[in-house]
């Protein structure tokens, strides 16, 4: 039952790992620039009863990992209204992972939006889509030809490339190039080598879900000109500092 809510992780190797614990609310925190071996946004591990809701993940080696979690079944954890935005990853699962409901999220230019750690099968153990609403993906390729807000076909991410890395990968090493993009044609034009999707989202969003910026980044601005004006009166003490313990020179008339 701990809430974690409207902080600011940055620059670390892991922004938090929520382990062994049930019923925990992840909101309105701003996690962004977490890189390292692990490079975790937020992981989870073995918790049961997970409610992730009004967060900002941004420019990590990955959003959300998913271990285990939730580790019981018939528990279910409600991933919504999150922006995830310029990860390597947005969300990761190791494949055996079930019961997460992810709606209404934003998946914005992640190098690779969802991403399957290990070998193992991966589908349809999580859903993407409640009722009318989906997530929200920036490279999908379908239309809204109704202008209801909701694509008229669903969202699949089925790429031939995203699916090797999964399983090698150093090999992203070659994403954006024109290897990676090569792989994904063949994938395309050649069914027997295309992959099984990982995601079906069968409601995708237009338009980004409004996701207001949880809390106010540190102002460098404000903290340079304090540490300008600290210097300064630094430097005039000692000034003062030194007059008083120069010797007085008397001169004869």
């Amino acid at each position: 039952r701990a809430l974690v809510e409207r902080n600011y992780l940055s620059g670390n190797s892991v922004g938090g790992f929520l382990m062994y614990s049930h019923d925990l609310t992840l909101k309105d925190n701003l996690v962004t620039n977490n890189h390292g071996p692990s490079g975790y946004g937020i992981g989870l591990k073995d918790v049961d009863g997970v409610t992730a809701t009004g967060n900002h993940f941004l420019s990590n080696r990955i959003g959300i990992y998913f271990d285990n979690s939730p580790s019981t079944p018939g528990i279910e954890h409600d991933i919504s209204n999150n922006l995830f935005g310029y990860n390597d990853v947005g969300v990761a699962f190791l494949p055996s992972v079930r019961g997460n409901v992810l709606m209404a999220n934003a998946f914005v230019d992640n190098a690779e939006q969802v991403g399957v750690q290990g070998k193992g099968e991966f589908l349809g153990q999580n859903q993407w889509t409640v009722g009318e609403i989906g997530n929200h993906w920036s490279d999908f390729a379908g239309y809204d030809a109704d202008n209801d807000g909701v694509g008229d076909v669903s969202y699949q991410l089925a790429d031939l490339f995203s699916t090797l890395t999964d399983n090698s990968p150093e090999l992203q090493f070659f994403d954006q190039t024109p290897a990676s993009k090569a792989i994904d044609l063949a994938g395309n034009m050649f069914p027997a080598f295309r992959p099984r999707p990982k995601v079906t989202d069968s409601a995708p969003l237009i338009e980004v879900p409004d996701i207001p910026t949880p809390v106010s980044l540190p102002s460098t601005e404000s903290s340079l000109g304090t540490a300008v004006v600290a210097v300064l009166m630094m430097a005039v003490a000692a000034s003062i500092w030194m007059i008083g313990r120069a010797p007085i020179r008397r001169t004869r008339p």
